[in-house]
């Protein structure tokens, strides 16, 4: 006698070698509902007969795999057909939440184990989580030069810019006139002390730097000789 088993488990085929035939029972009811004449010698190869098992399939996912420490981190989780999860965060810290958070507070690779269990078996799944130092705080340095600092007016003045670690400019020249190119020219025209003021931002940090210099523009006048 052989049995065997249809994939999707709602049939069981049963050969009865003595007599050559094949019955197709109803896994469900338990009943024949078929008997087929196959000739002397039948066989079958199958699998056992018995209930039909779930077992856990693990899954999982988070909002960050990598950041600057401290990281904090949700994690979510996926799974299907368990009853009981077991967060490992590579850490020594554990969690039996569904759907934990957990923060690094300090830097390395670390590997979550998930584990899925239910009354057939258990499931793991890996996630890996980088966890990187504190970044270095990049402040901006505002410079510049200019071709003259003193003369007649009109002066035409060339700023040049050799700031540092800035991303915006914006140049006061001190006579209520103001640029935002790197590197501006500007012309004076009327005589005065002016103070050139230069604020360098860094955007993606938000912090502004400034640089003074003082220009001197003299009258131009005319001496007559007698």
């Amino acid at each position: 006698m052989g049995v065997a088993v249809s994939p999707d488990g709602t049939k069981v085929y049963v050969v009865n070698y003595d007599y050559g035939t094949v019955s197709v029972i109803d896994s469900a009811t338990n009943t024949v509902t078929a008997t087929i004449n196959v000739g002397g010698g039948a066989n079958a190869f199958g699998r056992f007969i018995g209930p039909k098992l779930t077992f856990p399939l693990t899954n999982l996912s988070s909002n960050i795999t990598m950041g600057n420490v401290p990281l904090s981190v949700q994690f979510t989780d996926l799974s299907k057909y368990a009853t009981e999860l077991n967060w490992n965060f590579g850490d020594g810290s554990n969690s039996t939440e569904q759907n934990p958070t957990h923060t690094y507070y300090a830097a390395g690779n670390y590997t979550v184990n998930l584990t899925a269990t239910n009354g057939n078996g258990t499931d793991s799944k890996l996630l890996n989580i980088t966890v990187l130092g504190k970044s270095l705080k990049v402040f901006p340095v505002a410079n510049f030069s200019t071709n003259v600092t003193s003369g007649y007016a009109p002066l035409l003045i060339k700023f040049n810019d050799s700031s540092k670690n800035v991303t915006e400019w914006n140049w006061n020249f001190g006579d209520g006139t103001n640029s935002t190119q790197q590197n501006p020219t500007y012309t004076y025209t009327v005589a005065g002390n002016y103070t050139v003021n230069l604020t360098g931002t860094l955007e993606m940090e938000l912090i502004q730097h400034s640089r003074i210099q003082h220009i001197l523009t003299l009258r131009q006048e005319t001496i007559l000789l007698t």
